[in-house]
């Protein structure tokens, strides 16, 4: 008995020693998470510091061209100070949403200021072009660049010292942590030793306890962004299908999304810039996916995004639409700032889905909407016949050929060199009066003569400036060109307004009423010479905003036009509290207009409520002389269109007159006869 007593005490020694052992481990194991957020938190804190440091550098750089600019002012000193401000104002912006919450509330605070700075510059510039600046103005300006400067530096500086005290606490968490391992080690190796002698006098023949092994990293990531690759995405996404079918679910919607714009960002930037970009990338489309859902690496420009449990069109919408807005907002890297836009294919997978076909339908839709140089595209079953969908390595897309352009960089290059060689060409469309066939007005029509991909149209390069930022620079390089366009024709003897139709992007960019003003103080030409036009959806959308921006524009002098208007139910009381000069009737009201009684009723209402509250009214895109006499009994005022000769070089417009005017007063006479 005495033995199997010696047995007992030695195996209870043991437990007791286990005991203490896994007592131990937790002190290591707690240390190991402190370690872990000490870890979590110094990524964080360097991310703030680099995000506010890049914001830093952009504000002096906005201000050294500021200076450039009024000891120089000509329009590409100007345009490089509209980069500058716009990537300054951008680099806010992004601290402001990628930042941690006090980086991120010291980041709303500098952006505040920043538009405060540009409130002073745009003085500064308008009263130089009326005659000079005062020394109470240029100080203002001044003073507004020096609180940014300060507060930024400082706020800089707390994230810096915050990254130092991260990285002091993250040195003594792992101090603790080799501390306590090697306690617990120390204690471990005396706990086998005491197992060891209790196996070796206790009975023998009992099995060894089986060696469990230690867990591998996940495979199957890409070594560049750490997402998973398109073996593991294949992988999740059948079993998110068995998993769907099994419990009932929905099904899944796979997106296929491609980068564009690679080509010239190789060229300008290397490479390392083409990495630094995706790995940006990949950090955006984390952020903006629900933790149920996976993103992967597929392709050399490209991710797979597979949402669990989602097949609502308006769900996956909204999910696709804030991938696209994040993915193709400006990218700071080492060299520079660059762009891409986003091809996103979009196929919904019901439980029974075939995972490869899935797959495949999704980049199917990617292929189609990147040949229309990016968007959003659901899959359609034309889709499907095209032999460019075939599926690349692990059911992943293959790898896709060059897009048909890759603009983003190539406008960026031409606007900051104030477009030397003229690619961007405007026509003009006339407008004239229906009451006497005057041609009182034009409108700026837009094209760029790429010298690689050919004739890009108006169309095509709103949207290339939109996913590209660029649309108060390329608003204000056309401003420009019409500015000195109208003060021609005045000093003529002929003089005609244009109007140039802008993007709601500009609406939200505090740069772009300062550059309205300052095109039109360069030309030297009267306001009234200059128009801006804006989509009746897009004035919906925002009232407030297009309020503020607009007002301050009709109040120097500008006339304001709804385009496209008479599509949307009850928009025209609405509108006039916006207070704009005219509204231009949608083309599709005015299209088939001499054949259609119906129609011919809407339109006869609309003019009528639109003078009612005291718009002007424009008809747009008139094809028939038998619409223009409709059109002057019905009571609009003015009319364009391909009638009256559709867009027209500059130099063809004032020959063009004469011959427009006889066209509508025949029109009108035998309108008046028919009566």
């Amino acid at each position: 008995m005495a033995p199997n007593r010696r047995s007992r005490a030695r195996i209870w020694l043991w437990v007791l020693a286990c005991v203490i052992l896994l007592g131990l481990s937790a002190v290591p194991l707690s240390m190991n998470v402190r370690a872990t957020q000490e870890a979590q938190d110094i990524r964080q804190a360097l991310r703030d510091a680099a995000l506010v440091g890049a914001a830093r550098a952009m504000i002096t750089q906005e201000n050294l061209e500021f200076q450039r600019y009024q000891l120089e002012p000509t329009a590409e000193s100007r345009s490089r100070f509209t980069l500058s401000a716009a990537a300054a104002t951008s680099a806010l912006r992004d601290a402001q949403s990628a930042a941690g919450e006090q980086a991120s509330v010291e980041a709303s605070r500098l952006a505040n200021e920043q538009a405060e700075y540009l409130r002073q510059v745009d003085l500064v510039l308008r009263a130089q072009g009326s005659g000079g600046a005062s020394v109470a103005q240029q100080t203002a300006a001044a003073s507004a660049f020096q609180v940014l400067a300060q507060d930024a530096d400082a706020v800089l500086l707390s994230s810096s010292n915050t990254a130092k005290d991260q990285a002091v606490a993250l040195h003594n968490a792992q101090l603790s942590v080799l501390v306590a391992t090697l306690v617990t080690l120390v204690i471990g190796v005396t706990v086998a030793a005491l197992g060891g002698m209790a196996a070796l006098t206790g009975p023998r023949g009992e099995p060894a306890p089986p060696v469990v092994a230690e867990p591998e990293p996940p495979p199957h990531t890409d070594p560049l962004t750490e997402l998973p690759d398109e073996t593991a995405f294949a992988e999740h996404l059948h079993a998110a299908l068995a998993e769907a079918q099994q419990s009932g679910g929905r099904g899944v919607t796979v997106l296929s999304i491609n980068l564009n714009g690679f080509d010239g960002i190789t060229q300008i930037h290397g490479h390392d810039g083409c990495d630094q970009v995706m790995v940006a990338a990949s950090r955006r489309l984390r952020r903006v996916i629900r933790d149920v859902d996976l993103a992967s690496r597929s392709g050399e420009s490209g991710f797979a995004v597979l949402l669990r449990d989602m097949t609502n069109r308006p769900d996956v919408q909204a999910v696709t639409g804030r991938i696209e807005r994040v993915l193709c907002r400006d990218f700071r890297i080492q060299s520079g700032i660059t762009a891409v836009t986003a091809s996103i294919g979009i196929a919904i997978g019901p439980p029974d889905s075939d995972p490869d076909d899935v797959v495949r339908r999704a980049h199917a839709a990617m292929r189609r909407i990147r040949s229309a140089d990016g968007g959003v595209a659901f899959f359609e079953q034309n889709d499907a016949d095209t032999p460019q969908a075939a599926a690349g390595p692990g059911g992943g897309p293959a790898a896709a050929p060059a897009p048909v352009s890759d603009l983003t960089d190539d406008l960026r290059m031409l606007l900051h060199a104030g477009d030397p060689d003229g690619q961007l060409v405007v026509a003009y469309q006339p407008i004239a009066r229906l009451v006497d066939g005057v041609t009182s007005s034009a409108e700026a029509i837009v094209e760029w003569r790429h010298p690689t991909h050919g004739r890009i149209g108006p169309a095509e390069l709103t949207g290339v400036a939109e996913r590209s930022n660029l649309t108060t620079p390329l608003t204000a390089r056309i401003l420009d060109t019409v500015a000195v366009q109208a003060l021609t024709w005045q000093g003529s003897g002929s003089p005609l307004a244009v109007t140039v139709s802008v993007s709601p992007r500009c609406l939200a960019d505090p740069l772009f009423a300062p550059e309205v003003h300052a095109a039109i103080e360069r030309a030297k030409v009267a306001p009234e010479l200059l128009g801006l036009g804006l989509a009746e959806a897009d004035a919906m959308a925002n009232p407030d905003l297009v309020a503020t921006v607009f007002g301050s524009l009709r109040r120097s002098g500008m006339r304001l036009t709804i385009d496209g208007y008479g599509v949307m139910p009850n928009s025209l009381p609405r509108l006039q509290r916006l207070q704009f000069d005219e509204v231009k009737l949608d083309r599709s009201l005015t299209r088939h207009l001499s054949g259609s009684p119906a129609g011919q009723a809407v339109v006869l209402n609309t003019i009528e409520l639109a003078h009612t509250i005291g718009f002007s009214v424009v008809a747009d895109d008139v094809g028939e002389a038998d619409t223009l006499g409709l059109l002057h009994q019905f009571g609009c005022d003015h009319a364009q269109g391909p009638v009256l000769g559709g867009s027209l070089p500059s130099e063809a417009v004032a020959a063009a007159r004469d011959q427009i005017q006889h066209l509508i007063l025949n029109a009108i006479g035998r309108a008046d006869i028919g009566t």
